[in-house]
This record gives C-alpha cells, structure tokens and sequence, in this order.
C-alpha cells in the first residue's frame, strides 16, 4: 500500500475543502432575509416612537420656559387657543408646535413680565396618539404631569 502525505491530497478531495456551497450559501441567505423580515417593522415603530417623544419633549420644555421667557423679554403674553404662532420680542412664536400636532388650552394662561403666571391646562395632542395633560402652576408655572 501506498502512503499519501498530507500535502498530498487527491485533487478531489483538494476542492472539497475550499469554500462554501451554493446550497450552504441559500440557506444562510435565507436566514438573514427572515430575521429582517421579522426586525424592519420593530424598527420602523421604534423610530417613529423616538421622534414622537423628542418633539413632546421640546414642546413641553418650551412650556417650562414660558414663563422666563416674559422675564428676559420683559413682555407680558397670553397663551391661548389659536394664538400659539404670535410672535414676541424675539422673533420667534409663543409656543413653536410641531407639524400635525395640536395645543389645546380650555382656559387662556397669563404670563407676566415679571416671571408670574396665572397657570392652566395644557393638553398636548400628537397626529397619532392620545393626549397628554400637562398642568403649569401659578405662581412660576412649574410642571405638573398628569
């Protein structure tokens, strides 16, 4: 019998070893088709989510900020329904809303030049979502989530 040395392969057995099959190569495709299949929705919800919650969260600290904002400005204003886009000293709206988004306030709220509100009711409405209540109490319109 005839020894053959590890450097000798047969050449059969030489391209066996390199590389993977086409079938091998399907499968793994396949895999990965499926588990992206089963993740892109999730993400897609998890985007819309964050962005839902970045644009609460700046109309919110825009409300925390009202009331500083009349002190520095030296402007009294009145925060009501149909009036969020007036302008102030500053160039910029009362209360900037993001796109498809409404404010709704049942009572107007006063804000001083001295920094005093008379606080209210503030209900944050997002385009697909229920909405949130937030109370500003007088005198300095602190936050209050409900």
């Amino acid at each position: 019998m005839m020894r053959i040395s590890v450097s000798c392969r047969p050449d059969w057995l030489r391209l066996r070893s390199n590389g993977f099959t086409l079938l091998e190569l399907l499968v793994v495709m396949a895999v990965i088709g499926l588990l992206t299949a089963l993740v892109a929705p999730n993400l897609q919800r998890l985007v819309g989510a964050t962005e839902r919650s970045t644009r609460r969260d700046a109309v919110i600290a825009d409300l925390a900020g009202l009331s500083y904002r009349a002190y520095v400005l030296g402007e009294s204003f009145e925060l009501r329904n149909g009036h969020l886009a007036e302008l102030l000293r500053d160039g910029n709206p009362i209360l900037a809303v993001p796109e498809g988004w409404r404010v709704d306030l049942p009572e107007s709220i006063r804000f001083n030049y001295s920094g005093w509100c008379s606080g209210g009711v503030v209900r944050l409405i997002p385009p697909d979502q229920g909405p949130e209540v937030v109370e500003l109490l007088p005198p300095a319109c602190d936050l209050k989530r409900s």
